[in-house]
């Protein structure tokens, strides 16, 4: 009878709250989980997808960038001047400055001004000479900082290396 009596004290306001709580507030908290819940799954989806063609997209324009690139100084590679810098074991002062010139004015000119994303190119033989051109470099460059990289290039070069891409920095007109 304790039972009975438990559930006959409770009153119609009590009861009326009970039965809001229980067909109202109930489904509006588990059709707001499940709207959560499925919304924030709709939006990672979204974001995972967009950001996997953001990538794609950067991936395939750096291809294309990194085989223009290539294309342009391609016309580096056979070059005879080229070739006879980096196979020829040493140069005399006058020799030197003549096919850094001539380099210079006929083969680095056509890519460095007709590119405004290179700024300079170096071409560093094994036999510890280099020629650079960075006229388009905008401010000062340490030019030691350049010479000192190159000649790592130098050491760290194997056999039947005879042409690199390096980066965006510059040197002077020196040897290594």
């Amino acid at each position: 009878m304790a039972k009975t009596d438990a559930v006959r004290t409770i009153t119609i306001s009590q009861r009326l709250i009970i039965i809001i709580g229980f067909f109202i507030c109930f489904p509006v908290m588990v059709i707001g989980w499940y709207w959560y819940r499925s919304s924030t799954e709709t939006i990672e989806a979204a974001a995972i997808a967009t950001y996997s063609r953001i990538v794609g997209q950067t991936n395939a324009y750096l291809d294309l960038y990194i085989s223009n690139l290539e294309n342009s100084t391609f016309p580096f590679v056979n070059h005879p001047q080229i070739q006879q810098f980096i196979s020829r074991p040493s140069f005399t002062p006058y020799q030197y400055f003549h096919i850094a010139e001539t380099m210079e004015r006929e083969l680095f000119s056509q890519t460095v001004y007709g590119r405004t994303d290179i700024v300079g190119l170096s071409v560093v033989a094994s036999n510890n000479w280099q020629i650079t051109d960075f006229t388009q470099a905008k401010g000062w460059i340490d030019m030691s900082v350049i010479r000192e990289r190159n000649k790592m290039f130098c050491r760290k070069w194997t056999n039947g290396t005879t042409f690199r891409y390096l980066d965006r920095d510059a040197s002077a007109r020196r040897p290594c």
